[in-house]
């Protein structure tokens, strides 16, 4: 699974068509970091899966089915509130 996030967005274009090139190679599905404000995945792209707007509790579903996690351009301990459990 790769989350993509602004940094990718405050790149732009080459970064982006890095993020795209790299889903594809590995056939994986992308999401957004919480939060998202750059355009840093195309939303019409059939392995965009969508945005994390709930934090942790919005991501654990997507990580409980990922063998690997690939954080690009995100902030990945930005505050969040607290949510019972683990991460996973």
């Amino acid at each position: 699974m790769i989350l993509s996030g602004n940094g990718v967005g405050a790149v732009g274009g080459p970064a982006i068509s890095r993020v795209v090139s790299l889903a594809e190679l590995l056939g994986t599905p992308v999401y957004s970091e919480h939060n998202a404000t750059n355009m840093h995945f195309p939303s019409g792209h059939p392995q965009y899966l969508g945005g994390n707007a709930h934090g942790i509790a919005g991501i654990r579903p997507w990580l409980r089915g990922a063998d690997l996690l690939i954080a690009v351009g995100c902030d990945l301990f930005m505050e969040d509130r607290y949510v019972a459990g683990g991460i996973v």
